[in-house]
């Protein structure tokens, strides 16, 4: 066998493959798919330490039982509209706070500077890095402030006190309501964690990130995916690949739309995916307005809005996620 040449077997089929770094004659080796033309190229990843393969066992359980965003965002909108009827009265004031704040979302029909910066405050998933600021002193607020601002922490808060009801706060309340509130916030927790898991791999295993952000349409409250994918260092054809983002939202009057953006320089193509055609119409109707818009800020603009199949508009970020899975892969050399 010559140097740097190496027979890789992909079940029960063997290929002739180079390596341009030395590898031992024999092994078991991680590998992610890099490019696919114009010719395929593996690269080889750094073996996965013991907290790497905890996380990848977080990955495969969470992806079995991921509860769907849209019923999440159902459940806390109904949380909104019902009020403390039925809630033992120890619970109110946590259940209070977590209604507050999911009120005061921003609503997305009514953009304002701050809102992206509101919704990521108000997100949850940076809750942990909020403490550490506050123990270390970075932050000169008390921590009661930093827990309003914060769905996980006000959401944590709440969880542990329904669970702490004992039997004559039970009867003080409805049984069955209090288990289906403990239900929806253990499901909102277990998203945000899952998030934040997916988000701690190793950069090595994803050059994207993944968030969700909950916000107001009129009534509907939406729990939104974004996927962030950053550019690669280098092609393999010597140009640089742009940042990406993809929205999935549930629009109460649209449905499902799918927003696909990618940005090279002053580049942006923008595609959107609708599953009614009159819906694709209206939008191809405003794409005068958003170019011009896009104009005044620097930006070309090539916009595509079309019709895309049920199934397709069914999957979501995560999903697109468990199909990639690097991390699961295990290729013999």
């Amino acid at each position: 066998m010559e140097p740097h040449r190496f027979l890789l077997q992909l079940g029960d089929q063997k290929f002739w493959v180079e390596s341009r770094v030395p590898l031992p004659p024999s092994g078991d080796f991680p590998l992610r798919v890099e490019e696919i033309e114009p010719k395929v190229i593996l690269k080889l990843l750094s073996p996965q330490a013991p907290g790497e393969l905890k996380i990848d066992s977080l990955l495969k359980r969470y992806l079995s039982a991921d509860v769907p965003l849209e019923n999440l965002a159902d459940r806390l909108s109904l949380l909104v509209k019902a009020g403390p009827q039925g809630m033992p009265s120890s619970v109110q004031r946590a259940l209070e706070e977590v209604r507050s704040l999911l009120r005061s979302l921003p609503d997305l029909s009514a953009l304002r500077q701050d809102t992206l910066r509101r919704l990521v405050e108000n997100s949850g998933f940076f809750w942990e890095n909020k403490v550490k600021n506050w123990m270390e002193g970075a932050r000169g607020e008390p921590l009661s402030q930093v827990l309003q601002e914060d769905l996980k922490g006000l959401g944590m808060k709440l969880l542990a006190q329904l669970q702490g009801v004992g039997r004559e706060g039970m009867q003080e309340g409805d049984p069955s309501r209090v288990e289906n509130l403990k239900q929806d916030l253990e499901s909102f927790l277990q998203k945000v964690e899952f998030y934040q898991v997916l988000n701690s791999r190793s950069p090595e295993r994803t050059d994207g990130l993944f968030l969700f952000f909950p916000f107001w349409l009129g009534s509907h409250l939406q729990l939104v995916e974004l996927n962030l994918s950053f550019p690669k260092r280098e092609s393999a054809q010597g140009g640089e690949d742009g940042f990406s983002l993809l929205f999935l939202l549930n629009l109460p009057s649209w449905g499902k739309v799918r927003i696909e953006v990618q940005m090279r320089e002053k580049t942006l193509f923008c595609r959107f995916l609708v599953e009614d055609r009159q819906v694709a119409e209206s939008i191809h109707f405003g794409f005068s307005t958003l170019r011009a818009h896009l104009e005044k800020l620097g930006f070309a603009s090539h916009l595509q809005a079309s019709v895309e199949g049920e199934e397709n508009m069914k999957e979501t970020v995560v999903q697109e996620l468990g199909k990639e899975a690097p991390s699961l892969l295990s290729i013999i050399i």
